[in-house]
């Protein structure tokens, strides 16, 4: 059957509405385990059955230009500027002629109504000057926005952020400082 042919055909039209809609889930879905898979691929590494961070060491001065220099790991983690992207908008807009409609009894112990109703339909669709009939469609606009990151990917730096600090020395003032204070 010609593509042409498959749009002119009476459709359901919960399947026309739903059909948007679905796709916009996927496209969320998709995103969220590209974002998880290049986490997982890049920050850690499988040994086992175990997931370790992928670490890299870095070098801090302390006491100034002469003081000493301390050595410390940082998960690579920790550096990356994570998109934590969604689909965050979607307007759908279409027209449809309703060529046929279907009353059926509701079977459900959970549907509200006695009765449902089936209807189906065509897409309606006109060229871009409005004279003839073109190609039918949909038109679909989709909007994506930064999220806030997880809840268990906040906790995760927060467990690295306070393993670093603990991992780096103070100087000898900070030390007393927090001696008086314990």
């Amino acid at each position: 059957m010609a593509k042409t042919e498959q749009l002119n055909r009476e459709q359901n039209i919960e399947g026309i509405i739903s059909a948007p809609l679905i796709a916009l889930s996927k496209a969320n879905m998709m995103m969220l385990s590209g974002q998880t898979r290049f986490l997982l691929k890049n920050c850690f590494s499988l040994k086992g059955d175990v997931y370790e961070p992928v670490m890299i060491t870095m070098s801090i001065q302390l006491g100034g230009t002469g003081g000493k220099s301390v050595n410390f790991q940082i998960p690579l983690l920790n550096l990356l500027s994570i998109n934590a992207l969604s689909v965050s908008k979607g307007n759908i807009s279409f027209s449809v002629d309703i060529t046929s409609s279907e009353s059926y009894k509701s079977e459900g112990m959970t549907d509200i109504l006695n009765e449902r109703v089936l209807y189906r339909g065509r897409l309606n669709g006109t060229d871009r000057s409005g004279k003839s009939p073109a190609l039918k469609g949909l038109e679909v606009s989709v909007e994506t926005s930064t999220q806030p990151l997880s809840r268990g990917l906040l906790t995760i730096l927060d467990i690295y952020d306070k393993a670093i600090r603990a991992s780096v020395p103070m100087n000898d003032s900070d030390d007393r400082t927090q001696e008086t204070n314990h």
